[in-house]
């Protein structure tokens, strides 16, 4: 039994030693491209950043307005809005998002919240689109870049 026990001892302490050599040499030539199926793949998604920004405008008398509700949302996911923000005193607005870095498109919503302030306003609905030629600066990894539109808008006065 105790000859059993050594043997046991002394291929567990040999095989324990080639382990160490043995994955080392594997690592390496799988890290250069020895392995059957290339390099080990990264996992992550690739993603982007958009800022789309702009003027809101009556569409009567060409003049900013102040305090309406811009927000944006994902055409294909419409369960939520992305971004959203109000006008300040010159009109203007900036929404800040990251997504996916492939031709996208967005509904971009103007809503009058106020409505006594500035007067009352019709809600419109713009979509906008984003190519992924127009993204700029990617890393060549995950990040694809980052992509600017501005976007000019004029609503209607509720009577």
């Amino acid at each position: 039994m105790s000859i059993r026990k050594g043997f046991r001892k002394t291929t567990f302490l040999i095989l324990k030693m080639l382990c160490l050599p043995i994955t080392a040499i594997l690592g390496i030539f799988c890290n250069f491209g020895g392995c059957m199926y290339g390099p080990a793949p990264e996992y992550g998604m690739p993603h982007a950043d958009y800022k789309v920004t702009g003027t809101v405008f009556s569409s009567d008398q060409n003049m900013p307005i102040n305090g309406l509700l811009v927000s944006i949302r994902d055409t294909m996911n419409t369960s939520g809005t992305i971004d959203s923000t109000k006008t300040d005193s010159l009109g203007r607005y900036s929404l800040q998002f990251s997504g996916a870095p492939w031709d996208s498109t967005w509904e971009l919503k103007v809503k009058d919240v106020d409505s006594t302030e500035n007067g009352s306003f019709i809600a419109r609905d713009t979509v906008i689109s984003i190519s992924k030629s127009e993204l700029k600066e990617s890393d060549g990894n995950w990040y694809q870049g980052h992509a600017e539109k501005n976007v000019d808008l004029k609503v209607d006065r509720q009577e």
